[in-house]
C-alpha cells in the first residue's frame, strides 16, 4: 500500500511540475512574442537583437537584422530547456532600446535608416515617413514591455487562477 501511495504522490507531483514548466513557457512565449513584434522597424536590428535568458540575461548586442518572426522562433526554441523553477528574461542590448521603449529622440526623425530614396529618371520619390513624434517612435510612442505588461496583466491572472484551482 505505501508503494502504491508513494508512487501516486510522485505521479501527481510531476503532472504539476510538467503543468508549471508548460504554463511558464506558454506565457513567456506569448508576452516574449507581443514585445517583439510592437518593437519598431527601421532596420530590423531592434527587432532581431531580442534574446532570451533562462536564469541569466544575456547582455550581447547581436548583429541580426529581422522583422521577427525568426527571432521569436529562437525564443520559443530556446524555451525548450525550460525546467521547473527557471527563471526567463528577454533582454535587448542595441544602445537605442530604451529610447525606443520610453522616448527621447532629440528631434523628430523625419526619415529611415535609409533616408529619402528618389529617381529622377523614372519620376519616383519616396514618401516621407516620419519616424518619431515628440521625442517618441511613431511605431511605438508607449514603448513595448511596458504596454505588453500591462495589457497582458489580465491575462496573466486568469492563468495563475486557474493553476491555484488545480493544486490541492
Amino acid at each position: 500500500m505505501a508503494i502504491g501511495f508513494a508512487a501516486g504522490v510522485k505521479n501527481s507531483r510531476e503532472k504539476y511540475e510538467a503543468r508549471m514548466i508548460l504554463l511558464h513557457k506558454k506565457v513567456s512565449i506569448d508576452m516574449f512574442r507581443r514585445i517583439i513584434m510592437k518593437t519598431p522597424v527601421d532596420t530590423g536590428r531592434a527587432r532581431g537583437n531580442w534574446m532570451l535568458g533562462i536564469n541569466t540575461i544575456p547582455m550581447a548586442e547581436l548583429l541580426e537584422t529581422e522583422k521577427g518572426r525568426a527571432t521569436v522562433q529562437k525564443i520559443i526554441s530556446g524555451l525548450e530547456a525550460l525546467k521547473l523553477g527557471d527563471n526567463t528574461a528577454l533582454a535587448n542590448s542595441v544602445p537605442y532600446i530604451g529610447v525606443l521603449e520610453y522616448g527621447g529622440y532629440p528631434k523628430d526623425v523625419k526619415y529611415g535608416s535609409a533616408g529619402r530614396k528618389s529617381n529622377r529618371k523614372k519620376g519616383i520619390t519616396a514618401m516621407r515617413q516620419i519616424k518619431s513624434v515628440g521625442g517618441y517612435s511613431a511605431q511605438a510612442p508607449n514603448g513595448m514591455v511596458r504596454i505588453t505588461v500591462e495589457e497582458y496583466r489580465p491575462t496573466l491572472n486568469k492563468a495563475l487562477a486557474l493553476v491555484k484551482r488545480e493544486i490541492p
